[in-house]
């Protein structure tokens, strides 16, 4: 029996981590939390924006500050870096929903994708 003031309240997460596939672990996380309406489609949006701003900036360095533009195979490349960057940051949170509402947070997955680089390193 619980005390007044005991606080034995359990985080029961609504992501099921048998629905996160390793591979594509950022990927698959995210879709499941839009499903589970955790990641509102605004959110999913400003999101989706902070990538688009990330790879703007890798381009950017890809080409020495001489151009914005790069072949559709380089950006594609570029895509996949940003992503295992956020697979890596992901995997290494222990809880699918804390690391969920990091990304969601402002500049979120900009310091998520930050912190997943140094994993890798």
């Amino acid at each position: 029996m619980m005390k007044h003031g005991e606080n034995n309240i359990q985080e029961i997460s609504k992501i099921n981590p048998q629905n996160i596939d390793a591979s594509k672990y950022f990927i698959t996380l995210m879709n499941e939390a839009a499903l589970l309406g955790i990641v509102s489609e605004i959110e999913m949006e400003y999101m989706q924006s902070q990538i688009s701003d990330i790879l703007a900036d890798l381009i950017w360095q890809y080409n020495n500050g001489n151009s914005t533009s790069v072949k559709t195979e380089v950006a594609a490349k570029l895509v996949k870096s940003i992503i295992s960057a956020l697979d890596a940051f992901c995997i290494s949170t222990a809880n699918n929903d804390k690391c969920v509402q990091m990304l969601k947070e402002k500049a979120g997955l900009k310091n998520c994708y930050a912190k997943g680089l140094e994993y890798i390193k």
